[in-house]
């Protein structure tokens, strides 16, 4: 790999990383690209959501290549003494879907996985083996970065795909179930609980337990746990098919800009949640993740003798 040269390297392959290559690849297909993925697939273990209003049209276009889920019958939200159905539509993605898709339109070898970046620089990037990747544009969309200068919490969560005996008859989303029991803000530190379940198939549900919490710590057992719970109490009997985890920062306060300054490298361009590309209360990412990679993709300059994102 020493001696490689490419125009744009993006370090990280997940949401950010991997919808700036393919905003890139569709407006410049001339240029030469290098996703470089620590992992063994773009994208993780994941299932990222959004509404249908999200996106203008462009954003829809840089999506539409992506299978997904498409609810039009509206969502619901739910709390101890209140209940609403919203009838905007929702869309949701696996990651398993997204790597795949990604993978098909990317030039392959435009695609490093299993490969962890262990410098940046402006000129390009140095992985573990010690091999070279020089690049005209550097693009840092590694994961969120804790910090001191930033104050909040975590949201804390633990979904799981199930396939279930019997069809279960619902038709949309329930995006916020809040009328489950609540947490005490001591013992696991958390507080503030609500299941998100979205109706996959006929026969498939995926059923998320998510509560906000002072601390980064997942006990994926309670969780899995209070899933069970309120999935026996909907009478939903079957097996699980898939399971993922996530620990998501909350960011209340603080000095963002002290935290840039941590992170920053020079003539590196930041991105995705480690720049703070990220709604600060929800971590929700969609949206942003597709209007900067849009953005990105059409004001990249590598014109001059080393490249910029203007």
């Amino acid at each position: 790999m020493s001696g490689r040269e490419v125009d744009v390297a993006i370090v990280g392959g997940g949401l950010a990383g991997g919808l700036i290559a393919l905003a890139l690849f569709r407006q410049r297909p001339d240029l030469k690209l290098a996703v470089i993925e620590q992992g063994a697939s773009l994208g993780g273990n994941h299932r990222w959501s959004w509404f249908e209003t999200d996106f203008d049209q462009h954003g829809d276009a840089l999506m539409e290549p992506f299978p997904r889920t498409e609810w039009s019958a509206g969502y619901d939200v739910q709390f101890p003494e209140y209940r609403r159905t919203l009838r905007s539509g929702y869309r949701s993605l696996s990651s398993a879907d997204y790597h795949t898709t990604l993978m098909d339109i990317l030039p392959p070898e435009s695609v490093l996985l299993n490969t962890t970046a262990t410098a940046l620089d402006t000129a390009g990037v140095t992985v573990s083996d010690g091999a070279r990747i020089s690049a005209k544009a550097v693009i840092d969309c590694r994961p969120f970065e804790p910090s001191p200068h930033l104050q909040g919490g975590w949201q804390v969560f633990h979904g799981q795909h199930f396939r279930l005996d019997q069809p279960h008859e619902i038709d949309r989303p329930m995006i916020m179930d809040a009328a489950v029991d609540q947490l005490a803000p001591h013992g696991d530190g958390g507080a503030y609980r609500f299941v998100y379940v979205l109706p996959l198939t006929p026969d498939e549900l995926f059923i998320e337990d998510t509560y906000y919490a002072d601390a980064p710590k997942l006990d994926r057992d309670a969780l899995a746990g209070r899933i069970k719970t309120y999935r026996c109490d909907k009478g939903w009997d079957g097996q699980v098919i898939g399971e993922e985890t996530g620990l998501l920062p909350v960011v209340t306060g603080g000095d963002f800009g002290a935290y840039i300054d941590d992170l920053r490298i020079d003539g590196v361009a930041l991105a995705g949640a480690r720049g703070g590309f990220a709604h600060p209360l929800t971590s929700y990412t969609v949206p942003i993740a597709v209007d900067n990679a849009l953005a990105i993709a059409s004001q990249i300059d590598l014109s001059g003798p080393l490249g910029s994102i203007v």
